[in-house]
């Protein structure tokens, strides 16, 4: 993504108690300060759960898959232009999914994992390469080891990278890289703790993992010792959201969490978390957003460029 001196955050889809699934929340985001700007353009058919992935350009925002209304699993796979602020349609999935990951490798945009209109986890993994004509989307292997939805994933150093999620009946704290051309995904060290419906981000040294449904611990990783450390923990815990890096912040927007003083009543939440790399700190931001989103997505977009 093209360097910046200041960067946009896309809060999209979710489902909040006023509006049923939601719209797209923007803020602008500096070294220094953080602001709330106008809403984004309605979210066609309006979804939660699903899966979102900034192009590494940095021009376009992919949702794919998701929960419409009315509880339905879809295949509509969705791209936003930064420049216009519109939303077009791209080929739809072989198979609709919700709470599964998705990436951007080499090109090909990859959606791996989730859950589909039957109840069932899936382990399989579908690409859509954009230097192929005419675009459709293709099974791609290799599929996950096992059966994973709620998942979370990053791309770093060329490679996917996933994180936890459910598998079968519990939540794991599992590991796994995937370059391109490999055969298989390569297990590598597990979290300290479990993670589902949690945020995942890089600052392109480190990994981390930010909470998750009934969760408040945060997670480094150093791919190059393969062992992981924990960080301070959010204040409330924060599940069904996202995590993006930015200017030596980790920002977790919305989500659903409990209440201050009421730990075990979890609601869509309105308020936005800083997190601190260098002071290990968290802090809550006076900005807000409009209305709280469980089961939204976050993406980063450039803002300003640098001359």
């Amino acid at each position: 993504m093209p360097l910046s001196i200041s960067a946009e955050i896309l809060v999209i889809g979710g489902t909040n108690e006023v509006s049923g699934k939601g719209a797209m929340e923007r803020f602008n985001i500096t070294r220094n300060s953080i602001t709330k700007l106008n809403m984004g353009p309605t979210l066609p058919g309006r979804v939660a759960y699903s899966s979102v992935v900034v192009d590494p350009s940095g021009e376009y925002v992919y949702l794919i898959g998701g929960e419409h209304s009315g509880f339905q699993v879809t295949r509509d796979v969705m791209s936003y232009d930064v420049k216009t602020s519109e939303w077009s349609s791209l080929p739809p999935l072989i198979t609709g999914r919700y709470e599964a990951t998705a990436f951007v490798l080499n090109y090909t945009l990859y959606v791996v994992g989730g859950e589909d209109d039957n109840g069932d986890d899936l382990a399989d993994m579908e690409c859509l390469n954009f230097k192929e004509e005419p675009l459709k989307w293709k099974i791609c292997h290799p599929f996950l080891p096992e059966t994973r939805c709620c998942l979370a994933s990053c791309v770093f150093n060329c490679s996917a990278w996933i994180t936890g999620g459910v598998v079968g009946s519990y939540v794991s704290k599992n590991l796994y890289r995937w370059t391109p051309g490999q055969e298989e995904w390569t297990k590598m060290a597990d979290m300290r703790d479990t993670h589902w419906f949690h945020g995942m981000t890089t600052d392109d040294q480190l990994i981390y993992v930010i909470a998750g449904r009934g969760q408040s611990v945060v997670e480094v990783y150093d791919p190059e010792t393969n062992i992981w450390h924990q960080l301070r923990s959010m204040p409330l815990g924060r599940g069904s959201t996202g995590a993006v890096y930015i200017f030596g912040q980790i920002i977790v927007p919305g989500g659903k969490g409990p209440a201050e003083g009421k730990p075990n009543e979890h609601f869509p939440r309105l308020s936005v978390y800083i997190y601190n790399i260098s002071a290990n700190t968290w802090r809550l931001s006076d900005v807000k957003m409009a209305h709280g989103q469980s089961g939204c997505q976050v993406a980063l977009t450039p803002g300003q460029h640098l001359p």
